[in-house]
């Protein structure tokens, strides 16, 4: 009988152990995805200010437009 309660135990510290670590797994990557997308949100203000600054400088460059912006997490740019 005290080898059923040892199993039964076992068992469910292994399901509360294994919801903990899922939820902490996905605190975790739903804070970075947070965090990549606010840098993201960054270099396209940063790029929108430098086409703006350029096109109104410069008459020349009035059909300036940049392709593709984005962030690097690997390269933190």
């Amino acid at each position: 009988m005290t080898t059923r309660k040892i199993t039964t135990m076992a068992i469910l510290s292994g399901i509360v152990l294994g919801a903990a670590a899922t939820e902490g797994f996905n605190v975790y990557r739903q804070s970075h995805d947070s965090q990549i997308f606010q840098e993201r949100l960054r270099c396209k203000a940063v790029a929108d200010a430098y086409v703006k600054e350029e096109t109104s400088t410069d008459p020349e460059h009035v059909f300036l437009t940049l392709d593709k912006v984005d962030y690097s997490p690997a390269r933190n740019s």
